[in-house]
């Protein structure tokens, strides 16, 4: 599914999938999920950077932000559990 609002499209699609391989992965080392995640978020990083700098429509950017921060969100307790595990 891909979500095009007024000129900006983020493929669900290619973040669920992300989603999806990082849990079937036999392993699942929290780092290579991180990075899973951290690639699309850096690719939504990078529209929102052209967009702030070409584009000043504040729900572009609104929605955009959003996402990274979703991402955020759902990696950083995993972060911090490897943070824990590492002590150990």
């Amino acid at each position: 599914m891909i979500i095009i609002i007024k000129d900006i499209d983020f493929d669900f699609q290619e973040f669920d999938n992300a989603v999806r391989d990082a849990i079937k992965m036999k392993n699942r080392h929290l780092e290579d999920i991180f990075q899973r995640f951290e690639k699309v978020q850096t690719k939504v990083k990078q529209q929102l950077e052209e967009l702030k700098n070409n584009d000043p429509n504040k729900n572009k950017v609104l929605y955009l932000t959003g996402v990274v921060d979703g991402i955020n969100l759902i990696v950083e307790p995993f972060r911090r559990c490897k943070e824990e595990i590492d002590k150990l």
